[in-house]
């Protein structure tokens, strides 16, 4: 790698994130030890490496440029990174110690944070914990404090905010309360209940109640004889003795809905969020455990309550384990089938097994809420994310010439004398398939990238075979099973590539890879028969190698975001606000 930065440089751009920060020379030098001139002497070398100003300097202040306020965003990120690949490289050679200072809501405090930090503490016995319970705004500087969470992101530029979980809304009541005043249906209805109010204390503004109407985010606004402050809890307590109706997070009044204390009302408008979130000043994750505190609140704490509405690639990849399993199973289980029973029964079969599924699925699987308007990501955004689109051709390249050979089998295996072994050679795919599963299983996490290569490439050298070998029984078997083994974790690899490109759009791309995958399916259909129309199934090979040679070409040339090399994180954070 060629060398772009010097160290003294590096020093530069550091102290200029700090001024930034500081709006101030002055304030930048107290935090990095050194002379304010010293600031002002390196960041004017800085300028003038860049040929562009930073900063606009008066005698009483300085102010970012616009350019200058591009590159701060860019730079800040770049040194928090940094900063984050230093300490988890760090974390596995020294142990964390001293002070942590948390500030930190009461709702979250009592039933998210602090059932935690014994555990955190188990960890970390040397990490010494402060914490404020309180709705307040604060200072991180003047007061000290290296971590906070807080409903929404704090008006302060220089944190970083984690997402720690998005968390349910409900509008509950007592059930004195609804035999009273009755049990509303509509927003419309609302202002006849009284609708007790939560009043931010740094404000006095009252915070809005959130609704989902007609899959759009609608805020509502009551009058009230209640209104709370400081302690949302006190909220909930009113509710609970009859006081009216109040909007609260489902985690604060999990208990009491369930032993029939409090009532949940307007359950069809009430898919609503609130995002939680981590709120730490830029460069403080270097400190003694605030990062370590972090993950760990949202790997143990939330991760894992359903709360946070994000698909991690590793359980749509299990997901789609399925797609394998079946066309490696249930078509050769299906031939045998027709054969012994005949093809009335077969698929009376079927019918029934679908509808025991169904059945199972109304039972048994839950009723998950929609996402929120505010985390939806838009089609036209998905499809412009660099790596989706790479991906999505691979998809399509790599179906259409696998269903090609797959859909018109029967007449591929004639030459070969095998027409009346499909459902031999079809359980020796299914088998080889299975063991592909558990071979992606192992790779897809480090290997992402190399085995989706390996599997292309196998795929094509047994297009070759089959093109120059295709009439010998053995061959044959060979190259079915290689095929198999090849396709087993196609879908695995494929959607977990998909989901890392697309981010936070994984489940946008899902759909999308749905309808590739099975547009392919379709295609290869009219493909496969024109082919065997006009040319014959000899010429089933040659075309396979040509898609497949197209899926290794984009697969290959995709390696800065479709399908990027070295260890993924699956369940890495995602910083949702600067």
């Amino acid at each position: 790698m060629k060398r772009h930065f010097e160290d003294l440089q590096l020093g530069s751009i550091e102290l200029f994130c700090l001024a930034a920060e500081a709006s101030s020379f002055t304030g930048a030098a107290h935090v990095a030890g050194v002379t304010p001139a010293a600031v002002s002497r390196s960041i004017s070398r800085l300028e003038e490496r860049l040929g562009s100003r930073l900063f606009v300097r008066t005698t009483r202040s300085i102010r970012l440029t616009d350019s200058g306020r591009v590159f701060f965003e860019q730079c800040r990120q770049a040194l928090t990174q940094l900063v984050e690949a230093q300490q988890e490289v760090m974390g596995a050679q020294s142990v964390p110690s001293g002070l942590l200072r948390i500030s930190v809501p009461t709702t979250y405090a009592h039933h998210r944070l602090l059932p935690l930090l014994p555990k955190f503490r188990a960890l970390y016995p040397q990490v010494n914990v402060d914490i404020h319970i309180s709705n307040r705004n604060i200072d991180f500087v003047a007061e000290g404090y290296d971590l906070a969470i807080r409903v929404r992101a704090q008006p302060d530029s220089s944190l970083i905010a984690r997402l720690l979980e998005d968390a349910e809304l409900v509008v509950i009541a007592a059930p004195a309360y609804l035999q009273r005043a009755g049990t509303p249906q509509t927003l419309e209805e609302l202002p006849d209940h009284e609708c007790i109010q939560f009043e931010l204390p740094s404000s006095g503004r009252r915070i809005p109640w959130l609704f989902q109407v007609q899959g759009q985010e609608q805020e509502f606004a009551g009058e009230a004889g209640y209104s709370i402050s400081h302690d949302v809890l006190g909220g909930v307590t009113l509710a609970t003795h009859g006081a009216g109706l109040f909007q609260t997070y489902k985690f604060i009044v999990e208990q009491a809905l369930a032993d029939g204390t409090l009532v949940e009302v307007l359950k069809p408008l009430a898919d609503a969020h609130g995002p939680l979130l981590c709120c730490i000043p830029t460069g403080a994750m270097c400190r003694i455990g605030c990062g370590r505190l972090w993950i760990f609140c949202w790997r143990v704490g939330t991760n894992g309550r359903g709360n946070r509405r994000r698909n991690v690639p590793g359980q749509q990849a299990l997901a789609m384990v399925g797609t394998p399993i079946a066309l490696s199973l249930g078509v050769p289980l299906g031939t045998w089938l027709g054969s012994l029973v005949g093809w009335r029964t077969t698929f009376g079969l079927m019918s029934a097994l679908t509808l025991v599924l169904i059945v199972w699925v109304l039972a048994k699987v839950p009723d998950y809420p929609p996402q929120a308007a505010h985390q939806r990501v838009s089609l036209g955004t998905v499809l412009t994310t660099p790596g989706v689109r790479p991906v999505l051709a691979v998809v399509i390249s790599w179906m259409l010439a696998h269903n090609i050979l797959y859909t018109y089998i029967a007449p591929f295996l004639l030459p070969a004398g095998l027409a009346g072994r499909v459902d031999l050679v079809l359980l020796v795919f299914g088998m080889a398939a299975l063991a592909g599963i558990w071979l992606t299983a192992k790779w897809v996490g480090p290997l992402l990238r190399h085995t989706v290569l390996i599997s292309l490439a196998a795929f094509a050298t047994v297009s070759v075979l089959f093109g120059f070998f295709g009439r010998v029984p053995a061959v044959v078997y060979l190259g079915v099973a290689v095929w198999g083994l090849s396709f087993g974790g196609a879908a695995t690899l494929l959607q977990t590539a998909l989901a890392d490109a697309a981010g936070e759009g994984a489940d946008v791309a899902l759909s999308l890879n749905v309808v590739a995958w099975n547009s392919a399916i379709a295609a290869s259909g009219v493909v496969g028969a024109v082919l065997l129309a006009t040319w014959g199934v000899a010429s089933f090979p040659w075309a396979m190698l040509l898609l497949i040679g197209v899926a290794l070409v984009i697969a290959w040339s995709a390696h800065a975001h479709g399908f990027k090399p070295g260890r993924r994180s699956a369940n890495g954070p995602a910083v949702v606000g600067h």
